[in-house]
């Protein structure tokens, strides 16, 4: 899993069906995994781990919805340990990296760095609970992959660089109000559009034939957004399309993950600088992810990385890098008197 931390993190990948193996840390070695000659220690796996699976709905927000803890007392489940800690060799790469680039964040961008943190937990308040040297290492690691990001989209991130972005791209910064109509396939999806074309009012087709119950009552209105926060929630094909479209013309129709829909744009407003401030840099940082994804991948593929068994392996899976749970022994190899056991196997229960 990759996306524990940062929105803008590489795609997760499953990672297969949840293993049935716990550990504790008095059953392993201590490492959890060396990465180009560093190490990441099982204290700070476990430490790790423990300010995640301590508060379920900070937990929740990191996409951990299934149990996170092993039969035993003590223990986790091993795949929220390697899911967790495919994300520590993750950022230790990214952490190398821009420490062999060069790549330091100005010190006036740690407000950017902090905001993001406080969101991607859940606010200011649910940030603040969360164990202090857990907090110190996510502000370590958003500071890094964003320094890195900027670097490889070679993205100015200072005051005047987001001003004369937001001055060169107008389009990401229009705020855009619309209507869709959700529908159950392409055929069905040409057939509403051609009859919008022909004189049918959206309204009145989103009302008559939308799946969208909430937005077919009012007519298929939407709301209003930028083109980015179009594009998280329906994909980037919508807010690329959005960003451009006339007012009043109804879209072809787009597959979006709840189907096939079209938008119209009702209307469209440059916001001021003032007003979309915030989110300029994350508009910067977004446009980034082509160049920082392949960054990445390219460092990852030379990275040299030996993961304690107890942990998993290190596997290529699609074509990208992740630590894989370790498979469980069969029944019989728990509770044996006979067979000692070898270092960093997992014992139940520690």
């Amino acid at each position: 899993m990759r996306s524990l931390l940062l929105a803008r993190v590489l795609p997760p990948i499953a990672l297969g069906t949840a293993a049935s193996l716990s550990f504790s840390a008095c059953s392993v070695t201590p490492y959890a995994a060396v990465v180009n000659g560093t190490v990441v220690s099982q204290r700070s796996l476990d430490s790790t781990l423990s300010a995640i699976a301590g508060d379920g709905g900070y937990a929740a927000r990191l996409g951990f919805n299934g149990s996170l803890r092993g039969t035993a007392p003590g223990t986790y489940s091993s795949t929220f340990a390697s899911e967790v800690l495919d994300q520590q060799v993750f950022f230790t790469v990214v952490e190398q990296l821009a420490r062999k680039k060069g790549v330091r964040l100005p010190s006036g961008e740690r407000k950017l760095i902090a905001a993001t943190a406080e969101s991607a937990a859940g606010g200011r308040k649910a940030f603040s609970a969360l164990p202090p040297t857990y907090r110190h290492q996510l502000l370590s690691e958003y500071a890094a992959q964003t320094g890195l990001e900027a670097y490889a989209g070679h993205v100015d991130l200072s005051v005047t660089g987001a001003q004369k972005y937001y001055s060169s791209n107008p389009a990401a910064f229009s705020q855009v109000c619309s209507s869709t109509i959700l529908l159950g396939s392409s055929a069905q999806a040409a057939s509403v559009r051609k009859a919008i074309l022909a004189g049918t009012s959206f309204a009145a087709a989103a009302r008559k034939d939308s799946l969208n119950q909430p937005t077919a009552a009012a007519g298929g209105a939407l709301g209003c957004g930028l083109p980015t926060q179009y594009s998280q929630v329906f994909g980037p094909q919508v807010g690329a399309v959005l960003s451009s479209a006339p007012v009043g013309v109804v879209s072809a129709p787009i597959q979006t993950s709840s189907g096939w829909q079209l938008f119209e744009v009702t209307s469209r407003h440059l916001q001021t600088y003032s007003q979309v401030k915030p989110f300029v840099q994350q508009v910067q940082l977004a446009a980034t992810f082509p160049a920082f994804g392949a960054m990445l991948q390219a460092a990852l593929a030379k990275a040299r990385v030996t993961v304690n068994p107890a942990y998993g392996r290190w596997a290529t899976i699609s074509g990208q890098h992740h630590v894989v749970p370790p498979t469980p022994p069969p029944p019989s190899a728990y509770g044996s008197l006979s067979t000692p056991s070898p270092a960093g196997s997992l014992q139940p229960g520690g």
